[in-house]
């Protein structure tokens, strides 16, 4: 039969070859495969000139025949010469998987990447890792740890572009023009790909999405938060960086606080340039005018507050225009071309790729219909606090209102809250305000004590010179250059403005008072005021 099957393919190569594998067929499957059936499976002449569809069945019936190199042989030279029909691959991965070949099976993946859907791929990578080389099979075991390294990675990459999601034709490749100093973008019109990824995380190219789709809805929303021009060129003045190193715990920690209260929690990212992106990721998409109005809601009263950071919230539109592809973001953990610094979620302590990519598997998308409801801006009747927020809140009330309420004390409170030590102004500051409360040793020492140079004895002492009034918010600001507006308070007849007529303690605490320390004329007020001078003078010197 072999023979006679030669015989035809010589005389002409375009012959149907279905009758004789409908003949195969029958035979292999009843069991009945004689010597010519085999022999002919093994004609590499015969299936060499089958079409795609033949082959695929010729090599399936080598494979039930028993002829598993013939069936490796068809599927090889199927992919080889027809790599874009799928079901080649398809078949020739199941066999090395049948087989328990992860190294020939990582193989043919790689190569079969671009001929498979995303997902197709993403199934064969998890059973390859799920496979276990024979412990006797040193060559397998030394190529599966780098092929189940791609797999992660690729996953990962993966889950990044998942949470990184925008506008889905179109992205954009950064540019730096380092002798004029300046940077841009340009698009890309065309979908991007774990390709383009791994060129940006890898530091190759720099890019950016645009975060609207196509119906104005959005998967995330971005506060991004860069230092203002004048302290970005130069040498910073000492002052300057006590300020800015203030500003931005209190930033970040007054956003963090905010977001808590609507039940949002941002991830904060380290642009690599000139600040800070706090990212806010969404389950399901959502209107982008809903996602800008409760983000500004957070953003714009700690915008007002700082003087070092300028607070801008994306997306800024809250629908497409016909023609444009909306606001544009760089994607985190790239290298900024104009300064060559790679960005970095500043919640994972390692700094290294596969770690940061990592940190990202950690976070669980909101739901964004808590956003129909939310709103900050508002007083409301049951605030949700973070526990470790309404801890504070509850035990110490009076420093809880002031880092609301105040801004300037707000700043050192929140300063030493995140464990960072404050300038000797600054601390000056922070006694002659919350020294002067019924509760002063108490909240001070617990202010302190998170500092790296705590001394209880200092604290005391420090507590025992006080005289006089608390410090007035014209000094504070002047001391601390702060530059923003003074607090809208109700005074009433009281002309002397300092941060602690925010808090009902205080109110409580001044109506204990004697008669003999109130303000019962325009010479008291003077008398105390030259008291209130020379305690501030003894502190500058």
């Amino acid at each position: 039969m072999a023979h006679q099957l030669e015989r035809k393919k010589q005389e002409n190569t375009g012959t149907d070859f279905t009758l004789l594998l409908n003949r195969l067929q029958r035979a292999v499957l009843h069991d009945q495969v004689a010597a010519s059936e085999i022999a002919a499976l093994n004609n590499q002449s015969i299936w060499q000139n089958l079409d795609s569809e033949q082959k695929l069945k010729w090599a399936s019936l080598a494979e039930i025949a028993g002829q598993v190199d013939t069936a490796l042989g068809v599927y090889k030279d199927l992919v080889k010469t027809a790599p874009e029909f799928h079901q080649g691959w398809v078949a020739f991965l199941e066999l090395l998987s049948i087989l328990d070949r992860p190294k020939a099976l990582a193989a043919i993946l790689a190569r079969a990447r671009h001929f498979l859907s995303q997902d197709l791929v993403n199934e064969w990578e998890k059973k390859i890792l799920s496979m276990r080389p024979h412990s006797s099979d040193k060559d397998l075991s030394g190529t599966s740890v780098p092929f189940e390294q791609m797999v992660l990675k690729r996953e990962l990459m993966g889950h990044f572009m998942s949470l990184f999601s925008g506008r889905k034709d179109v992205f954009a490749r950064q540019w730096v023009d380092k002798k004029e100093k300046k940077s841009g973008y340009v698009p890309v019109r065309q979908a991007m790909t774990l390709e383009n990824i791994d060129e940006h995380v890898q530091g190759r190219m720099t890019y950016g999405f645009y975060l609207l789709q196509a119906d104005s809805k959005v998967r995330c929303g971005v506060i991004d938060a860069d230092i203002i021009a004048r302290l970005r060129s130069g040498k910073l003045a000492a002052q300057d960086k006590i300020t800015l190193k203030r500003e931005r715990t209190y930033m970040i920690s007054r956003i963090r606080e905010r977001s808590a209260e609507i039940g949002l929690e941002p991830v904060i990212e380290f642009s690599g340039y000139k600040g800070f992106h706090f990212w806010y990721f969404f389950s399901k998409p959502v209107d982008a005018s809903v996602v800008r109005s409760v983000l500004n809601d957070i953003a714009q009263p700690v915008d007002a507050d700082i003087s070092s950071f300028d607070l801008e919230v994306f997306p800024k539109q809250g629908k497409l225009n016909a023609k444009g592809f909306g606001n544009l973001v760089k994607l985190p953990l790239g290298v900024h071309r104009f300064t060559g610094k790679q960005s970095f979620f500043m919640a994972c302590a390692k700094r290294d790729l596969d770690s940061q990519l990592g940190f990202l598997k950690t976070i669980t998308p909101t739901d964004p219909d808590i956003l129909s409801t939310a709103s900050v801006t508002k007083e409301k009747k049951c605030v949700v606090l973070h526990p470790r927020m309404a801890g504070f809140a509850k035990e110490y009330p009076e420093l809880y209102d002031l880092e609301r309420l105040c801004p300037p004390i707000g700043q050192l409170i929140a300063t030493l809250r995140n464990r960072s030590d404050l300038a000797l102004r600054e601390e000056k500051v922070l006694y002659q305000t919350v020294g002067f409360l019924s509760r002063q040793k108490t909240l001070l020492h617990y202010l302190m004590s998170f500092g790296g140079d705590y001394n209880p004895h200092m604290v005391d002492f420090k507590l025992s010179k006080l005289r006089g009034t608390p410090l007035g918010c014209k000094r504070i600001h002047s001391l601390l250059g702060f530059t923003g507006d003074y607090c809208d308070l109700e005074l009433g007849t009281e002309a002397y403005l300092h941060p602690l007529l925010h808090l009902k303690q205080w109110t409580a605490c001044s109506e204990k008072k004697t008669e003999s320390t109130r303000l019962n004329s325009l010479q008291d007020a003077l008398e105390n005021m030259k008291v209130a001078i020379l305690q501030v003078q003894r502190f500058i010197q």
